[in-house]
C-alpha cells in the first residue's frame, strides 16, 4: 500500500513539473555558414543598393550567395559577418560582385564588375538555354521523341576571338543526360543574349 502511494505521489510530482521554455536560437558564430535569414537579408540589401542595380540592370541573375570573410582591418580583432553575391549579366560581357556586411546595420561595402568567367552558371540559365535549344528545328529533328526524357546540364563556352559569337557572350554547351547516361550527340551550344543555337558551334546533322 505504501509503495503504491509513493508511486502515485512521484507520478503526480512529475506531472506538476513545469516544462522548460524553448531556448532561443543562438546567434551564428563568425565562421558559421549563412543562415536562411542572413541570405535573405544579403540579397535584399544588395538589390536596394543603387550601384548594384545599375550594374546588373533588369536582367541580372543571382548566381552565387555565400558566407565571405574579408580581411580584418588592422588592429580590429572582431570578425563581422559578411556575404558575397555574384550576379550574371544577360549580355555576358561581365559579372557583378557585391559584398554585404551583415553585422549591425546591413550594408553593401563593396561593388565591382568582374570577369564573366568567374560567375557560376545558374539553374535558370541552364533551363533557359534548354528551352531555346528545344525551339530550334534542327535540335528537334535530331533528338526526336527523346527530348522529353532529357535532363540538361550546362558548361560555359568561351572564346578569345572577337569574331566568335561567344566572345564576351554568355554561351552554354549543353550536356544532355538521359537517366544516368549522357548523349554523345548532338553537340549544342546556345548563346543567351541572342537566344539562339549557334550552328557553327553545334553538331546537328
Amino acid at each position: 500500500m505504501r509503495l503504491a502511494l509513493l508511486s502515485a505521489l512521484l507520478l503526480l510530482c512529475f506531472g506538476c513539473a513545469k516544462p522548460k521554455p524553448p531556448q532561443p536560437p543562438s546567434a551564428p558564430q563568425a565562421l558559421d555558414p549563412l543562415t536562411p535569414a542572413e541570405r535573405a537579408t544579403a540579397e535584399k540589401t544588395a538589390l536596394a543598393d543603387a550601384r548594384v542595380r545599375d550594374l546588373i540592370g533588369a536582367t541580372g541573375r543571382l548566381a552565387h550567395l555565400e558566407w565571405f570573410a574579408p580581411k580584418p582591418a588592422e588592429g580590429n580583432a572582431a570578425v563581422e559577418r559578411h556575404a558575397e553575391l555574384l550576379y550574371a549579366v544577360a549580355s555576358g560581357e561581365y559579372g557583378v560582385r557585391a559584398i554585404v556586411r551583415l553585422s549591425g546595420t546591413p550594408a553593401v561595402v563593396e561593388v565591382a564588375r568582374i570577369d564573366a568567367s568567374n560567375v557560376p552558371i545558374t539553374s535558370e540559365e541552364t533551363q533557359e538555354a534548354w528551352r531555346i535549344a528545344q525551339a530550334d528545328p534542327a535540335v528537334r529533328n535530331k533528338l526526336g521523341n527523346r527530348i522529353a526524357e532529357i535532363r540538361p546540364e550546362a558548361l560555359r563556352s568561351y572564346s578569345e576571338d572577337p569574331n566568335d559569337p561567344c566572345y564576351r557572350a554568355r554561351c552554354f554547351y549543353l550536356l544532355l543526360r538521359v537517366g544516368a547516361n549522357y548523349l554523345n550527340e548532338p553537340a549544342i551550344t546556345v548563346e543567351l543574349n541572342s537566344k539562339r543555337v549557334l550552328p557553327e558551334r553545334s553538331r546537328l546533322q
